[in-house]
């Protein structure tokens, strides 16, 4: 991924000073879209670090995550605890732009999950969604709001413009409907927003998207992110996803919200990556990228009844 910005030992010398640690050396790490990420090797320190630079946030809303992050490893969700400064807040500031540090997890991020962890997925998604306290959390962030679908009438590929608007029609009831039990999600449970662990465990990184929101939905997006191979569907790797979940949390999933709630989630993620690498950032080399997710949702219609 591109590195937005650059940073030298004397740069990182300065931001680490007041968590009271001191650079020794750094690398840039690849993984992530939207952040500058590096891992930096301290004296002070016993585990290393991940500095990430939040390039979309302004020192607000940067504080308002760090905080979320906070809570929700104190309160036993698998993800990195991130490190406090010594004057007892979370965000530091380089050139204008917040900046947070959280531990570096060993372990290995995968561009396609091993179908072997897909359980250990399934229950660590159910373990965020069982988390009671839902007071400090966000809105909800998967959405596609008037703005975007009028946006969506811009874009050159009309054909892929027509799917997103019917699919969205068909669908978009699974974000209105509030008898559908609700509370933490990730929004974003792709394989490489995690971590499997030589304990083979799987920590969940980036809850860029994290907010109260319906748990379904959030499952569905697991399902987009963790059941393909290539652009397909696999209802195999799916029922390890669901039959991880349900173990660790006991819920009636109705089959044909589910399907709804992941074209959904397929339709939000399909229409971002157009914006991303048809618009925005042209030089990424995933032109095209976004066309993968209507031939998934194909193969998804028509695989679904082998899941159940």
């Amino acid at each position: 991924m591109p590195l937005y910005t650059p940073l030298t030992l004397d740069d990182l010398s300065k931001i680490l000073k007041p968590y009271d640690c001191e650079p020794i050396s750094h690398a840039h790490l690849s993984a992530g879209v939207e952040n500058t990420n590096y891992r930096v090797r301290t004296r002070g320190r016993l585990q290393d670090g991940v500095l990430t630079v939040l390039e979309n946030r302004d020192l607000s809303s940067a504080e308002a995550y760090a905080g979320l992050l906070a809570r929700l490893h104190a309160s036993g969700i698998p993800m990195p605890r991130i490190w406090r400064r010594r004057d007892g807040g979370h965000v530091s500031v380089h050139r204008g732009k917040p900046v947070i540090v959280s531990d570096h997890i060993s372990g290995h991020c995968h561009d396609v999950l091993p179908s072997e962890f897909l359980p250990v997925a399934g229950r660590a998604l159910a373990s965020v969604h069982a988390h009671s306290s839902t007071d400090f959390l966000p809105d909800p962030v998967v959405r596609l709001g008037e703005s975007d679908l009028q946006h969506i009438d811009s874009f050159s590929d009309s054909t892929f413009s027509s799917w997103l608007l019917e699919w969205h029609d068909k669908v978009c009831y699974v974000t209105e409907d509030d008898s559908l039990p609700r509370g933490l999600t990730h929004g974003d449970l792709f394989a490489d927003n995690m971590i499997v662990t030589p304990r083979r465990d799987v920590v969940i990184l980036d809850w860029e998207n994290g907010a109260n929101d319906y748990h379904v939905l959030d499952l569905g997006m697991a399902v987009l992110g963790l059941t393909g191979v290539g652009a397909i569907f696999d209802a195999n790797r799916a029922r390890l996803l669901l039959e991880g979940y349900q173990s660790k949390r006991v819920v009636r999933l109705s089959p044909d919200r589910l399907l709804e709630s992941i074209i959904y989630a397929a339709v939000f993620t399909a229409y971002h990556r157009y914006l991303k690498h048809e618009i925005a950032d042209r030089a990424s080399g995933k032109q095209g990228y976004y066309r993968e997710i209507p031939t998934f949702v194909d193969s998804l219609i028509a695989r679904w009844s082998a899941v159940f």
